[in-house]
């Protein structure tokens, strides 16, 4: 019984272990095809009532991490395991029950939703579709749901462009909770809305967690969210897990220089601790997918790269507390 996964004192709910997700590119006017590892050995437990943020740049395969974990797309290797089931093979009539116990919430609230179909429509749909029971059972849900994401259930008969952005959202999330899932998965949520919604729906999803004891993975870019709203974080890069901690040990001491670069580009809202602040030096852009560097994917950026980061993969420290990483030469922890 591993350490993280049990970390809150209740069974992992969620175990993947070596996850490797890779899409093979054909030949273009111009290319020679080749394979665009996407995810790569990625291995992390999510425990009941937890909430794990998946954070790092753009491309580094947060999203496409997400969707192989629902089983909307199908690993290349590895396992996932869901409530002690191995799902990561099953075939589509297996995969009923975890269609109810496990849900996603979309980057763009307005993409997500069918602009011909009112919103009752569309947030009955999982219900319909599961067999819930009666058309006045499922009227009935749907009116309860509607009324626990904070919407006005007399506007059944709208349509999606009717609603503002943020609404539009906790109608994608009352479609989500209509099976009374276990685990959601958030990709983005609440990238897409202005300031004022995005906290709007933070705070539901907090209350939500709470009163329906529900576990996320919370799939960000915004290291302030995972601050306020995450109980742990893994931090990858170019499809690898670089660091995985409790967000206050994480902010407190990064070790893995990538996600001591992160915390630096965070805004601060006081300019004076912004200037006094040391900031991690970090150059240049991430390698393309299709042609990884070798040794640690991090080391043609890093400022504490050596022969070794070039030559050989890291493995993430032994699962012997509630910290890991992935690096040679990490960042060392400060001592009072």
């Amino acid at each position: 019984m591993s350490v993280e996964q049990h970390r809150n004192g209740r069974p992992a709910l969620l175990d993947v272990s070596g996850l490797v997700k890779e899409f093979p590119v054909g030949r273009g006017l111009f290319g020679t095809g080749g394979v665009v590892h996407a995810v790569q050995g990625v291995s992390f437990s999510l425990s009941a009532g937890e909430t794990l943020a998946v954070v790092g740049e753009s491309g580094c395969g947060k999203s496409t991490l997400a969707r192989c974990v629902l089983r909307l797309l199908v690993p290349t290797a590895g396992t996932i395991t869901f409530e002690g089931i191995d799902i990561t093979n099953a075939p589509p009539r297996q995969l009923r029950p975890l269609r109810r116990d496990a849900a996603m919430v979309f980057q763009d609230p307005f993409g997500s939703l069918n602009p011909r179909l009112r919103v009752a429509s569309i947030v009955g749909e999982p219900l319909r579709e599961a067999r819930f029971g009666s058309k006045k059972e499922i009227e009935a849900r749907v009116w309860e749901l509607f009324t626990q994401v904070g919407l006005n259930p007399e506007h059944f008969s709208r349509f999606p462009h009717e609603f503002s952005g943020g609404q539009r959202q906790r109608i994608g999330i009352a479609r989500a909770l209509a099976l009374h899932p276990k685990l959601l998965v958030c990709d983005e949520p609440v990238s897409a809305l202005d300031v004022s919604a995005q906290a709007q729906i933070l705070n539901l999803l907090a209350d939500l967690r709470d009163q329906l004891d529900l576990s996320y993975l919370f799939i960000t870019h915004n290291l302030d969210i995972v601050r306020r709203f995450c109980d742990r974080v893994l931090v990858m890069y170019l499809g690898r897990v670089m660091e995985i901690s409790t967000v206050a040990e994480l902010f407190a001491a990064p070790r893995h220089p990538y996600t001591a670069a992160l915390l630096a580009a965070t805004p601060i809202p006081n300019p004076r601790l912004t200037r006094a602040r040391k900031r991690a030096p970090l150059t240049g852009d991430p390698a393309s997918p299709l042609s990884p560097p070798p040794g640690c994917p991090f080391h043609p950026r890093c400022p504490r790269a050596q022969q070794r980061c070039h030559d050989e993969v890291p493995a993430l420290t032994p699962d012997d507390g509630s910290h890991r990483f992935a690096c040679h030469f990490p960042l060392e922890v400060a001592t009072a």
